[in-house]
């Protein structure tokens, strides 16, 4: 199967099991891009747009953090985003991205958890209990903080581009995207 798939969420929801997970499913199909902060967000982001875009054709193209993780993390270290992702979401979406939007149900839970592991292992966020929130909120619809593009397109859980992985219940995930996956 080939694809786009973005796999997104807090610091510890399960991104990285899901992302081995997927790897291990199809193997020596997958391109694996894990994107970090960049001083150039915008033309990072594009540029591995095309990247994965173009592997497309042949792999399923996992992307470990995209547009909407500045949409989120930036209030952490800026006023906010440093673009506007509207022209690269609709440019994904014409070649069938999806989105794996991980965030738990009980979200509170996963911040305890980061509480915990900080103590452990470097950990780059000292409380990430505003980014959780943030991820929750735009989920169903929620955030009222600052305009951005997340909140225009907000409750993600209504767009069909986006998939919710809660690492604490769904047993099923792997069957989710497959299913999606399917031409």
């Amino acid at each position: 199967m080939n694809g786009i798939l973005i796999v997104e969420g807090p610091d510890g929801a399960g991104k990285t099991t899901l992302i081995n997970q997927l790897r291990e499913h199809w193997l020596f199909k997958t391109r694996y891009m894990h994107l970090r902060v960049h001083k150039e967000m915008e033309k990072w982001h594009c540029a591995t747009a095309r990247r994965a875009i173009r592997l497309s054709k042949d792999y399923l193209v996992i992307l470990d953090r995209h547009w909407p993780s500045e949409q989120i993390y930036s209030y952490e270290r800026s006023p906010g985003p440093s673009y506007d992702p509207t022209n690269m979401v609709d440019w994904l979406k014409s070649h069938g991205a999806i989105y794996i939007w991980a965030i738990p149900e009980d979200y509170q839970r996963l911040i305890e958890e980061h509480k915990t592991r900080r103590e452990e292992r470097h950990e780059e966020y000292h409380d990430i209990s505003n980014v959780v929130k943030r991820y929750y909120d735009h989920w169903y619809g929620t955030y009222e903080g600052p305009d951005n593009y997340l909140k225009k397109i907000q409750p993600l859980n209504k767009r069909d581009d986006f998939i919710r992985y809660d690492r604490f219940t769904d047993k099923d995930i792997l069957d989710k995207i497959i299913d999606r996956l399917r031409p």
